[in-house]
């Protein structure tokens, strides 16, 4: 597994909700959506954020929160930059940057107390994603890995959900998410808006940087920010992504035991042997024990290497996993990109 001492620029902040002090008009917001029942009242309303469109085609929701401060969602790095290939683990300077333009074309009159605020961090955040991504030499090996991930890993959400070509650990989870899917793959996916821009810098060269890419990213979501401290933006500093992916990737259990020798079956326990040649067979273990039986026999396989929670993979999906994650497969900065607006420094 990546070490806490990896480079910064190998990580980045991607998605990012915030709530932020800014004297505004009160009245900013796209579209309204209401629910009115039989009788014609009103049930509930929903107010959406206004889209603005940044250099390129990604949008970025902003809404009034009274007149003294505002609600922002959106991807503020593919926001600046037009990608999100890479990018900046500085949370500060993607907020103030964002907060500069839009202070520009909403014609927003910020006091001083607030760019003051934006600098400190005196916000609240309410979603931040982190991610990293890895070079595994070429798209086979990626698709690979994540056709692993599906069957040899597992959280404590339980086990992962396979959706296209992505795998999910606490996919609907209020606290937090991880994700890993092939960035070459998300690219081709038109229909979502994923396309990088026609006439973005560099095109070329960007497509070919993302061509042998896992991407990992996670979500910290509101609960989950207040109870690890980071709810605020003055929590935050340039490590702080790197050491939050890190750690939460750390609460993934990724198994590449499958196989036990022969001195450690005979050190096992009759009934430990009975589960752990069951699981081998790729018996639903589930079906078999009870619960409490099963979590017991998990602890004491799971010290020899063995995770049986974790369905036996076949011999073409054994795939070592957390080798993915280390220093020298860490993609950092391309230098083609610093020193142009395709990196927000």
């Amino acid at each position: 597994m990546i070490p806490n001492t990896a480079p910064n620029s190998g990580f980045m902040i991607d998605w990012v909700s915030v709530i932020i002090l800014c004297n505004n008009p009160g009245n900013i917001h796209g579209s309204t959506i209401t629910s009115i029942d039989e009788l014609g009242q009103r049930e509930w309303k929903i107010v959406k954020g206004k889209l603005l469109q940044g250099t390129h085609a990604t949008s970025i929701s902003v809404k009034s929160v009274g007149k003294s401060r505002l609600r922002i969602d959106g991807n503020p790095t593919k926001w600046l930059q037009g990608h999100n290939l890479f990018g900046t683990p500085d949370l500060s300077l993607l907020v103030v940057s964002v907060m500069r333009l839009l202070t520009e074309a909403l014609q927003l009159n910020p006091t001083q107390s607030d760019i003051d605020s934006w600098r400190s961090g005196n916000y609240e955040l309410f979603r931040i994603d982190c991610a990293a991504s890895f070079d595994l030499n070429c798209p086979a090996n990626v698709s690979a890995w994540i056709n692993a991930a599906a069957i040899q890993a597992v959280s404590l959400h339980g086990n992962p959900t396979r959706r296209e070509n992505s795998v999910y650990f606490g996919q609907h989870s209020r606290h937090w998410t991880a994700k890993f899917y092939s960035k070459k793959q998300e690219l081709s996916l038109a229909k979502k808006g994923h396309a990088l821009p026609e006439n973005i810098l560099n095109r070329d060269s960007l497509l070919d940087w993302s061509n042998n890419l896992l991407r990992a990213e996670i979500t910290l979501r509101r609960r989950k920010l207040k109870s690890l401290g980071m709810s605020l933006g003055s929590a935050w500093n340039s490590d702080s992504p790197k050491l939050l992916l890190i750690q939460h990737l750390n609460e993934i259990s990724f198994t590449e035991t499958f196989i036990l020798t022969p001195s450690e079956l005979n050190a096992l326990s009759r009934k430990l042997l009975a589960t752990y040649k069951l699981w081998e067979k790729g018996e639903i273990l589930q079906d078999l024990y009870a619960r409490t039986t099963l979590y017991r026999h998990r602890l004491e396989l799971k010290k020899i290497g063995i995770d049986i929670s974790i369905q036996k993979p076949s011999k073409e999906y054994a795939v070592p996993l957390r080798t993915a994650f280390s220093v020298s497969n860490l993609a950092t900065i391309p230098t083609w990109a610093t020193g142009t607006y395709l990196y927000v420094q």
